[in-house]
């Protein structure tokens, strides 16, 4: 069936493995070296290590929890405050000069809507799941400029008061070690994508206004 070990916990006297078939895994005990019965993961009393998108674990069995991916903001015309003032530091280090007012208004929509049809998106306006990892960038301890500070006004909303200097600073740089350790995140002190998006997640929910 072209099964292969997953892996062997023993208890006591009793044996537990896992199977994998295909992509399924399945929970095999054996007592006395007795093959007894076959079941899902969950089932059989074990824990099934798996690794979801991203590198991210998720426990089966007793006592596992699932954690969910964590989704990028939808921000557009009308937002206000901390997601707005993200997006325009983020123009800014993209090239696209905006006044960062945290006010997503009409010269706001134009740089966003110029950096998508740049990228070969639909220029709609909206900074949203396809927009988002082309207009974040790496950032580390050599960078310097909007990008910088667009992470350090995430980290002081996000509980880590951090000066907004627009120069990666030892302090910067404890706080973004300090909030990856927080949220389980690889400790590099080095913003990547996913970093990016947990930040984005760290936050209050957005203020949007009808007009």
């Amino acid at each position: 069936m072209g099964a292969r070990a997953y892996g062997v916990v023993a208890v006591g006297a009793r044996v537990y493995g896992v199977v994998a078939v295909g992509a399924r895994a399945y929970g095999v005990v054996a007592v006395g070296g007795r093959r007894n019965r076959r079941a899902p993961p969950g089932r059989c009393g074990c824990v099934v290590d798996r690794r979801g998108p991203g590198g991210g674990r998720e426990a089966a069995g007793d006592g596992g929890r699932h954690r969910p991916a964590v989704a990028w903001p939808l921000v557009q015309e009308g937002d206000r405050f901390w997601p707005v003032r993200t997006v325009q530091y983020l123009l800014v280090a993209q090239g696209h000069p905006v006044d960062v007012d945290s006010d997503f208004e009409q010269r706001t929509t134009a740089a966003v809507k110029a950096f998508q049809s740049e990228h070969g998106l639909e220029p709609d306006g909206k900074v949203g799941p396809l927009t988002w990892p082309l207009l974040v960038r790496p950032v580390d301890s050599r960078s310097e400029g909007a990008d910088v500070r667009a992470l350090q006004s995430l980290l002081t909303s996000a509980g880590l008061p951090t000066d907004i200097t627009g120069r990666f600073t030892a302090a910067t740089a404890h706080n973004l070690s300090s909030f990856q350790d927080t949220h389980h995140l690889p400790t590099t002190g080095q913003v990547d994508v996913r970093t990016w998006r947990v930040l984005l997640s760290a936050q209050a929910p957005p203020v949007r206004t009808v007009r």
